[in-house]
C-alpha cells in the first residue's frame, strides 16, 4: 500500500507531510488507493483506473453502490 501512495500521489513528497494536515492526507490517500483497487477490472494500473473514472464517473459510482 505505500509504495502505491507513494508513486500514485507521491505521499512522502506531499507539502502536508510533517503538519496535522498530514494525518488527513494519509486518510485520504488509503481511501483513494481502496476505491480504485475495488474498481479495477481490466485495467492494469491503478492510473489507468483513475483516468478512466474522471472521463466517466457514473459507471465507477454504480460499482460503488451510489445511484447515478
Amino acid at each position: 500500500l505505500h509504495w502505491a501512495k507513494d508513486r500514485e500521489y507521491e505521499e512522502d513528497k506531499h507539502a502536508l507531510q510533517g503538519s496535522g494536515l498530514g494525518k488527513v492526507w494519509t486518510v485520504l490517500t488509503n481511501i483513494a488507493v481502496s476505491l480504485t483497487g475495488l474498481l479495477r477490472q481490466e485495467e492494469r494500473t491503478l492510473l489507468e483506473v483513475r483516468e478512466k473514472c474522471q472521463a466517466d464517473p457514473c459507471p465507477a459510482a454504480k460499482r460503488l453502490g451510489f445511484k447515478t
